[in-house]
């Protein structure tokens, strides 16, 4: 394929202790692209085993860098590295996913045909062992080539660091918030600063459900799931109202929650479980249905 200018374009991902069991996935992805010109960036959070892999990456544009900090620490220091190296796309990979052959060549076509900032793809949802659980995950629930503004991931979230790519001019880096979940509070900040983008079902990502995950979707909901989420929401929607007064209404909301009577939070709790759906994004466990 061909594209408008000698765009710079950057893969980065983290790799980590324990990705080993799935690492190999990931290189295969990368060596089956259909789109060749493009650069791989590896954070290296203490994974010690990386020299075994990297022989079997079928190109030499390879950057590595070391970083043993938090997990979202770590992405802002990837994204800082290939703004340091003049990226013009950076797409964002976890090291324990795939994706599909065309993900490096459809987001430059993407991004050279339409006038965006962020594009963020549909996943197909695997098991711990790459067999395919459920197709179009994400495109379910939102149309094909629909917008997607803060409005969008309000209240929960579908944009990714597996299943996103974006131009490295909409990104601050000193303005990024180091919270987690980092890529939700990521996309918001983006989106709340007028970053444009589209939601697309033409690339896939295969993102895999295991133990190790820090979150999965569409899981078997439970107590405890709940108040993580109630936790995870408040931690988020606090942190972006110290720059953007969006959400006083929701931190309200889930302070009420917590401050609820065992009585009232069960009948809360009952809720959530009554109006989870099967097809759940991340942090769709929890809602404000007032």
């Amino acid at each position: 394929m061909s594209h408008k200018k000698n765009q710079n374009i950057f893969l980065l991902t983290t790799v980590y202790p324990g990705v080993e069991n799935y690492f190999n996935d990931f290189v295969k992805s990368v060596n089956s692209q259909d789109y060749k010109n493009f650069e791989l960036v590896i954070v290296n959070d203490n994974f010690t085993n990386l020299d075994k892999y990297l022989p079997k990456l079928r190109f030499n544009k390879i950057h590595i860098f070391c970083s043993k900090k938090s997990p979202e620490k770590n992405r802002i220091y990837g994204i800082k590295k290939c703004i340091d190296l003049n990226a013009d796309i950076i797409i964002f990979a976890d090291s324990d996913d795939a994706f599909s052959k065309n993900r490096i060549s459809e987001t430059i076509r993407y991004f050279d045909d339409a006038n965006l900032d962020v594009l963020i793809n549909d996943i197909n949802v695997c098991d711990s062992k790459m067999n395919q659980l459920k197709e179009n995950y994400i495109s379910e629930r939102i149309k094909h080539h629909s917008s997607v503004t803060q409005n969008s991931i309000r209240h929960f979230n579908f944009c990714g660091l597996s299943n996103s790519a974006i131009k490295a001019d909409v990104c601050n880096i000193d303005e990024i918030i180091a919270i987690n979940p980092f890529d939700w509070s990521f996309f918001t900040m983006l989106f709340l600063k007028g970053a444009k983008a589209i939601f697309t079902n033409k690339i896939k990502t295969l993102y895999r459900q295991h133990n190790e995950n820090f979150v999965g979707i569409g899981r078997n909901l439970n107590d405890d799931r709940i108040m993580k989420a109630i936790e995870i929401k408040l931690n988020h929607y606090k942190n972006i109202n110290s720059i953007f007064r969006e959400f006083d209404d929701l931190i309200d909301f889930y302070e009420s929650v917590l401050s609820m009577n065992k009585k009232e939070l069960n009948s809360y709790k009952q809720k959530c479980f009554k109006e989870y759906k099967d097809n759940s994004l991340w942090w769709e466990e929890v809602m404000n249905w007032s």
